[in-house]
């Protein structure tokens, strides 16, 4: 079993190159249907001759989760798909009123046509209620099905107003002949259950999971604080040799001692031993979130 990627930010392009999708309907895009054989080799010459990689993923990330992922986005498309990106969060304003955001707007090399893309990647905790089974983001105001219905009926079908086709043709484009949705992400079922998962989810890893803080009984073991941007994907730490991340490493007892003070949601990924360089892997990994979750506000 060949080792992780060890620079972090090409670790999370190869999980957003692969990763699950949370909305895999009509309109979704499959980023692995269009993935060269030797992406992956790509990937790991990039990280032996970094001057070779877009030099975008050595600039500093930004602050916000989603225009990461937006910058990840792009690479995957523009040098490991091939696509080229004619636009990037190109705005509709009509008499001074923002109709929307396009967030992509490409060129399929395949079939030569001008297709929209809206992304988004999310992180959901499956919350069972009287009333239903819920899927409920860690800022509990936003859920599964209100995100993936705005993707459907309004993000995506900004391309089919008048007032977006008329802005196009100003910039010289003919019209979008395919909208898609890629939203990628996780599914944190509650700790000790396995609640059903919606339609439409692709297949999700058992080894995400949710808890309230007061309950949190962690395994024996090493654990890490996953800040962003490790959200996306498995956290590798590759030895003190190597270590480029901020990331703090907990035992259990410290990892018990950190879930109580948390006021606010926080993720925790357990580690095990990996290779012969002091390496250790992500297992499994925990959102600890304050007992008076969800709240009220997911209804």
């Amino acid at each position: 079993m060949s080792a992780p990627l060890r620079i972090p930010v090409l670790r999370h392009l190869a999980w957003l190159a692969q990763a699950p999708r949370l909305y895999s309907g009509q309109a979704a895009f499959d980023s692995t249907a269009y993935l060269p054989h030797d992406w992956l080799q790509t990937l790991q010459m990039w990280e032996q001759h970094p001057d070779l990689a877009p030099s975008i993923l050595w600039q500093p990330p930004p602050r916000r989760l989603g225009a990461y992922f937006e910058t990840l986005y792009a690479v995957l498309l523009q040098h490991l798909l091939g696509w080229r990106i004619e636009a990037r969060n190109l705005q509709v304003i009509v008499e001074g009123h923002t109709l929307g955001e396009l967030d992509f707007l490409v060129t399929n090399p395949l079939t030569g046509k001008l297709e929209h893309h809206e992304i988004a990647v999310k992180f959901y905790l499956g919350f069972e209620a009287s009333d239903a089974v819920h899927w409920v983001g860690p800022n509990s105001r936003d859920t599964l099905a209100r995100k993936e219905k705005a993707l459907r009926e309004r993000q995506s079908r900004l391309t089919d107003r008048p007032e977006t086709a008329a802005l196009l043709a100003q910039r010289g484009y003919g019209p979008v002949e395919q909208s898609r949705i890629f939203m990628p992400g996780y599914l944190f079922q509650p700790v000790g259950r396995a609640l059903p998962v919606p339609a439409g989810v692709e297949h999700v890893p058992d080894t995400s999971h949710w808890c309230h803080r007061s309950r949190f009984e962690p395994e024996a073991g090493e654990w890490v604080l996953l800040e962003k941007p490790n959200w996306l994907g498995p956290f590798y730490y590759p030895g003190p040799a190597h270590f480029q991340d901020d990331a703090v490493i907990l035992s259990a007892r410290e990892a018990t001692e950190y879930a109580r003070t948390l006021e606010r949601p926080g993720l925790l990924a357990r580690l095990e031993p990996f290779g012969r360089e002091g390496g250790w892997q992500e297992v499994e990994r925990i959102f600890i979130v304050p007992d008076v979750w969800p709240g009220s506000s997911y209804g």
